[in-house]
């Protein structure tokens, strides 16, 4: 295993271990099939422990998703590369590095949009949306939730971003006074 992947997974042991003893197994686990599994697969590993512990602690999920980043980058996996660039902008909009955030989303979505990967293209703007909003880019913000929104509409529709983007875009309108659009936003 990778000296950094040993580290990274240690870092993650101790986290576990405040949450709850309970996580035992499942650091055993992960530490048995981690070095045996093939690269694509570490890097979607790398990509679900980032996007589980960002809440908590973004700057540790921002190392698994530079971690994955790394191994992507070996393999040229274009989507593995996105979704990595993905998950490094939401962990740098969640500890407040909007500048940093805006960059890898708009690097992502670039290569989903090569790649045609709709699903996370549709993600990755509603994210670079919540983005806009916190640093108070509200134009930008509104015309990136209508474009992922309206991507979520065309064929074949996919009622669960339908449902996170509405509530981005209901929250949206509020700020802006207009409750009867906001209203039609939240009943998506």
């Amino acid at each position: 295993m990778f000296p950094r992947m040993r580290v990274l997974l240690s870092l993650l042991f101790c986290f576990l271990v405040g949450e709850s003893f309970s996580q035992d197994k499942f650091i055993d686990s992960l530490n048995n099939v981690f070095p045996k599994s093939p690269d694509t697969s570490k890097v979607k590993i790398l990509i679900k422990l980032s996007h589980h512990i960002e809440a908590n602690n973004p700057n540790l999920a921002l190392q698994f998703a530079d971690s994955g980043l790394i191994i992507a980058k070996r393999i040229s996996h274009n989507n593995s590369i996105g979704a990595c660039y993905s998950r490094i902008g939401s962990c740098y909009t969640t500890s407040g590095h909007y500048d940093e955030a805006v960059d890898y989303l708009h690097r992502a979505i670039k290569i989903f949009e090569a790649t045609n990967d709709r699903n996370n293209l549709i993600n990755t703007l509603n994210n670079l949306g919540n983005t806009y909003t916190a640093i108070g880019k509200n134009k930008k913000a509104n015309e990136t939730y209508l474009r992922a929104y309206n991507l979520a509409n065309t064929e074949p529709v996919n009622e669960y971003y339908i449902a996170i983007i509405g509530v981005g875009l209901g929250n949206r309108m509020l700020e802006e006074n207009k409750v009867l659009e906001a209203v039609e936003y939240f009943k998506k």
